[in-house]
This record gives structure tokens, C-alpha cells and sequence, in this order.
């Protein structure tokens, strides 16, 4: 893959060296700044979703897997789409089913997930779960990530819920979503269970004016 050039601060959560992280970033984008976080909490390693630490000092802050199967060349896209938007959420269903190489079963559980919290919350975007985004600082800001306590994949519908009950613009943009080459799914039934029961704990939370 040619590396795509654009300016960006980068950090990245990951228990291995700074050395082989910073190794990897760079040679995946030019003109890179990357912090590399060698011990984060073990709540990050396990969930790999959770939301940092603190808000960085950029007026856009992304998220992304950095296994490839989130294409980096689509950032340029999300920050143009930002100029415009919020919250830009890279959607793997927004122009039919953009996936590649996920099984059956697995493909089968997302677009149930996704169709079952539009749902449950009326949340209207077609792909809640997905985990390449691209926020305006402001909606960090306006969300209390202290109170963000979900993990997984429920972490995604709860931000991208929260922004859209703030009255945030949200854009979905189409995305090619390829499954990994190496490693392992986080998926788990911890994960689908918590998945199931958050979507309820928002909209009730909603409804009731306690949503944070």
C-alpha cells in the first residue's frame, strides 16, 4: 500500500514498543507526527474502543483500526466531509454492503446490530457500529466522555448517539471495510449482550432528559 500523504498527530494505544509502532505509522503516513502510548489502561488493549484519555489539542480528532481494514487514503475524504459535518462516520451500509472477505455469520450480526438500534433509538444511520469517525472537537467537548462507560462495539452506537441527541450534523461516508489479514476479532458475547441491553439504557436515558 503507498503511504498517504497528509499532515496528522497521531496517537496510538498499543502495548508493544514505541520503536515498532512508530516504524509502522511511518511507513503508512507521510508528514506523520505519531505519539505512540506503549502501556495504555488495560481496559484499551482489551476493548480497543474506548475513548482516550483526554481530547487532543486538533480541531478534528479520528478514530480508526490500524489493521488495514479502515482504508487511511479515505481520511483526506473525512476531513473534507468535516468541513461541513460533525461527525463523519466512515459506513459500511450507507450504498448497499460494503464489506469484504467477512463471513456469512459475521456479516449477518452487523447488518442485525445495526438495523436493531435504528430501531430501538431511531438513530437514522445505517451503520451505528462501525469504528472509523472522524469528530469536530466540539462534540467531544459537549459529550461528558466520563460518563462514556460502555466498551466494544456498544461504545460506537452510544458516542454516535449522544452527538445526534446533541443536535450534531452527522454524515455517513461509504466506506470499503476489509476484514483484517492478522490478528483476532474483539467480538465476544460480553459484547453482543452489552451491545443488546445499551441501545434500551440510551433511549430510556433520553427520554427521561438524563442523557449526559
Amino acid at each position: 500500500m503507498s503511504p498517504v500523504k497528509f499532515a496528522a498527530s497521531i496517537n496510538i494505544l498499543s502495548p508493544v514498543s514505541r520503536i515498532v509502532c512508530s516504524a509502522l505509522v511511518g511507513s503508512w503516513v507521510m508528514l506523520a507526527h505519531a505519539q505512540v502510548i506503549p502501556e495504555p489502561p488495560t481496559d484499551f488493549v482489551a476493548d480497543g474502543n474506548r475513548p482516550p484519555p483526554e481530547i487532543g489539542p486538533k480541531p478534528e480528532q479520528s478514530e480508526m483500526d490500524a489493521d488495514f481494514s479502515h482504508d487511511p487514503c479515505e481520511i483526506k475524504n473525512f476531513l473534507n466531509e468535516i468541513k461541513t459535518y460533525d461527525l463523519v462516520l466512515g459506513s459500511r451500509y450507507k450504498d448497499g454492503v460494503n464489506v469484504v472477505n467477512w463471513p456469512l455469520s459475521r456479516l449477518m450480526l452487523s447488518l442485525f446490530a445495526n438495523m436493531y438500534t435504528r430501531v430501538i433509538t431511531g438513530l437514522p444511520v445505517r451503520d451505528a457500529t462501525g469504528g472509523f469517525k472522524c469528530f469536530k472537537k466540539e462534540v467531544l467537548q459537549a459529550i461528558d466522555l466520563g460518563a462514556v462507560k460502555s466498551n466494544g462495539y456498544a461504545f460506537q452506537i452510544e458516542m454516535t448517539f449522544k452527538a445526534w441527541k446533541k443536535g450534531f450534523k452527522i454524515k455517513e461516508h461509504s466506506i470499503v471495510f476489509t476484514d483484517r489479514v492478522k490478528g483476532t476479532s474483539k467480538m465476544s458475547k460480553k459484547i453482543v449482550r452489552e451491545a443488546i441491553f445499551m441501545v434500551w439504557k440510551l433511549r430510556l436515558a433520553s427520554i427521561f432528559g438524563i442523557l449526559k
